[in-house]
């Protein structure tokens, strides 16, 4: 009995050692490695999983104390097809840690599988710094790198510009508030490598450094293609200031005041540049190099439209005669680019500069044809007294006021006193006027519209609004006494025909219908019935403009006495009490 229980003992024994020796034993570490230090990881899940013929089945066990863990798989390791493991645990930002464990058909039955979960760097190494102001200087800083790490590199910058590398610099800085940064890197000897940055505020006191770029242009009297240049520029920093010079045909200099010889005559492209260790400052002005006269001067300037160089514009020069006061068209020219024009060569005397667009400038209907003086009419214009070179005589174009409407004015201009009136007596008048500027202008004066003129001193001005206005015919030299018109729904057409002698006079069909005379022709005595109720004198205009008769207006009912008037044709006008044209008529006196 005692042997049979022996046997199966030992039966059990055996049985027991081979379900044993088919399980498969893992174990393992987790750790995490923070700049080169390792740690272990207690309490991190560990995954087991394996799938085979009848499906999956899973395991999972948990580090303990050091990061230690250790699980057995039963019958994974018994004899036969090779089965696979695969062991996962979390890393680190979410990763899945994985490795695999096999059998190798039942051969194998331990296993180590160790993970390290995270491995990171951080920085051991910051950056700072402190400064003080420098004893001689009270805009000099003095800055001291308190940065720790390895073999440190620094990289200095204001307002995110790098001014330094050295470990602690020095700076002169402009009074004003500045944003300072240190970029602190390691070197080779950190075997981990870091790098930082540290910024602060600096505000530096007292008034900020200036500075005012400035030169004068003058023509040498003795070479027109040479320009002599003066700095004028000025600053508020201590130091040194240095000036360069870009001349505008390719040449520079960097002297305080230049003396330089172009080539050819022309406009050049000017600038003036300063720069200390504060501030800085730039001017360019484009310059006229008027070349080589025999005699004359420059007469030169820009046209200005809201400010702007104009586009496309027409420059005329009128002589004015010094005894006689005659004035005559002495030449013309168009502007460049720039909107600048030069007159060379201009005789020493008294000139009107007067600027008009062209119908190609994008503003040819908005800006009126102008004098120098900035004004509409030549009497009142600034005379030019040309004595010497200058390129300053600026034009600054007037704009129109009229927002538009129905209303037109039309009409003739002759160049013949008389022949209008008398056209056999005049048969050698030389005929109608071409190209005369006639100008439309609200009561205050204000351009409206305006044109020129055709080969046969026919105008039209049209798109007025209902107003009152006042025409002119602008010839320069001769004066127009302003004919006054009124656009309505009732009259919304005038006509105007303009005669030109000593004044430019004229008579109006609207105006005219205002005004009665009885008899004309007329040798004595006229009756004269004024419809105006503003009116306030009658005048008697010869065919040339001469002032013959004048008279004031008393009532609707006047007379005239012409018999000490010559025979001839003439121009009987009212005037209201701002002396303006109300009214007017043509008069024939016979004897």
């Amino acid at each position: 009995m005692k042997k049979l229980l022996l046997s199966l003992f030992l039966a059990l024994l055996t049985t027991l050692q081979v379900i044993a020796s088919n399980d498969l034993l893992i174990t393992g570490q987790i750790t995490s490695i923070s700049n080169g230090v390792s740690t272990a990881v207690d309490g991190q899940i560990v995954n087991f999983t394996y799938t085979g013929t009848s499906g999956t089945e899973t395991w999972s066990a948990t580090t303990g104390i050091n990061g230690f863990y250790e699980i057995s798989l039963v019958g994974m390791s018994v004899t036969g097809p090779n089965r696979l493991v695969i062991v996962s645990t979390p890393g680190c930002n979410g990763a899945l840690l994985m490795d695999t464990v096999s059998n190798n058909q039942g051969t194998v039955d331990q296993a180590v599988v160790n993970f390290v979960s995270c491995e990171t760097v951080s920085n051991n190494c910051e950056a700072f710094f402190s400064y003080s102001i420098a004893a001689t200087n009270d805009q000099i800083v003095v800055f001291e790198n308190e940065s720790y790490g390895a073999a440190l590199s620094s990289v200095w910058s204001i307002n995110g510009v790098n001014f330094s590398e050295d470990e602690s610099p020095e700076y002169l800085f402009a009074p004003g508030t500045y944003e300072v940064c240190l970029h602190v890197v390691s070197g080779t000897m950190d075997p981990i490598g870091c790098e930082d940055t540290y910024c602060t505020a600096i505000v530096i006191e007292g008034e900020p450094a200036g500075c005012e770029a400035s030169f004068n242009a003058n023509v040498s009297q003795a070479n027109p293609l040479r320009m002599l240049y003066f700095n004028t520029s000025s600053t508020s920093a201590s130091g040194t200031t240095t000036y360069t010079w870009d001349l505008g045909d390719g040449s520079t200099a960097n002297t305080n005041n230049v003396e330089h010889t172009y080539s050819e005559a022309g406009y050049y492209s000017v600038c003036l540049i300063m720069q200390n260790d504060l501030c800085s400052d730039t001017i360019c002005q484009e310059v006229l190099v008027p070349g080589q006269t025999t005699e004359g001067f420059l007469v030169a300037g820009s046209i200005i439209i809201n400010g702007m160089a104009a586009d496309d514009a027409k420059v005329k020069l009128y002589s004015v005669d010094a005894t006689s006061g005659a004035t005559e068209l002495y030449a013309q020219t168009e502007v460049d680019s720039l909107g600048r024009y030069a007159f060379l060569n201009v005789p020493a005397g008294a000139y009107y500069i007067k600027a008009n667009l062209t119908e190609f400038s994008s503003y040819f209907s908005q800006f009126a044809p102008t004098y120098f003086g900035n004004v509409l009419y030549w009497e009142n214009a600034t005379l030019v007294e040309v004595v010497s070179n200058q390129d300053n005589y600026n034009i600054a174009m007037l704009a129109a006021e009229n927002n538009g409407g129905p209303g037109t004015v039309d009409g003739n201009i002759d160049e013949g006193p008389g022949r209008l009136m008398n056209p056999e007596l005049f048969s050698s008048a030389t005929g109608p006027a071409a190209n005369v500027h006639v100008l439309v202008t609200n009561l205050a004066g204000a351009a409206q519209r305006w044109t020129n003129s055709d080969a046969n001193g026919n105008f039209s001005i049209n798109n007025l609004d209902y107003g009152d206005y006042l025409l002119f015919a602008d010839v320069a030299g001769i004066v127009s006494i302003p004919l006054a018109f009124t656009i309505s729904p009732e009259t919304p057409n005038a006509t105007v025909m303009f005669v030109l002698g000593d004044l430019i006079t004229s008579v109006s069909s609207s105006a005219s219908e205002n005004l009665a005379i009885f008899p004309n022709p007329a040798s004595n005595l006229i009756q004269i019935n004024v419809k105006n109720s503003d009116a306030q004198k009658l005048s008697l205009i010869s065919a040339t403009g001469s002032l013959v008769l004048q008279q004031n207006v008393v009532g609707t009912q006047n007379q005239l006495d012409l018999s000490s008037v010559a025979a001839g044709s003439y121009f009987l006008v009212v005037e209201n009490a701002q002396g303006v044209r109300t009214s007017a008529k043509l008069l024939n006196v016979i004897k």
